[in-house]
């Protein structure tokens, strides 16, 4: 039996788009639609939310010794 186009797990790209409130309208209800039925897909967008909370947090640090700690989360990040 061949899956639908809305049961097709979003890839990160779109996850983080989701995130970030930049999809079209109708990306945004098939993901949200798909997030509802998909706990494996939820708990990538709760990864992923967690790992940019955690870059944004270190890229807005004052220390500078953190620098390099920052270039390498923001490097895996991406």
């Amino acid at each position: 039996m061949k899956r639908s186009l809305s049961n097709a797990h979003p890839e990160d790209t779109v996850l983080l788009a989701y995130l970030d409130a930049e999809l079209p309208r109708a990306t945004k209800r098939s993901t949200e639609e798909h997030l509802h039925s998909c706990w494996k897909c939820r708990a990538a967008l709760a990864e992923l939310e967690l790992q940019a909370q955690a870059v944004s947090k270190l890229l807005c640090h004052e220390d500078g010794s953190d620098i390099a700690r920052a270039e390498k989360a923001k490097a895996k990040f991406l």
